[in-house]
């Protein structure tokens, strides 16, 4: 009875990490010229395409 519970806990904890692995979606395929998605809290940069590029304003 112990060995098992011992093998059920060692074996949880292996797969854990596996299973918790965040699954990141890819970036959208727009048809634009270049555009920069900024997180307004944090200013990270979530998503870009060509954001170095200089375009005309619309």
């Amino acid at each position: 009875m112990r060995i098992s519970t011992y093998f059920s806990y060692i074996l949880a904890l292996l797969l854990m990490p596996i299973l918790s692995l965040a699954q990141v979606a890819p970036p959208p395929s727009l048809a634009v010229k270049a555009y920069l998605l900024q997180d307004f809290n944090s200013g990270a940069f979530i998503a870009e395409y060509k954001k170095d590029e200089r375009i005309e304003p619309a």
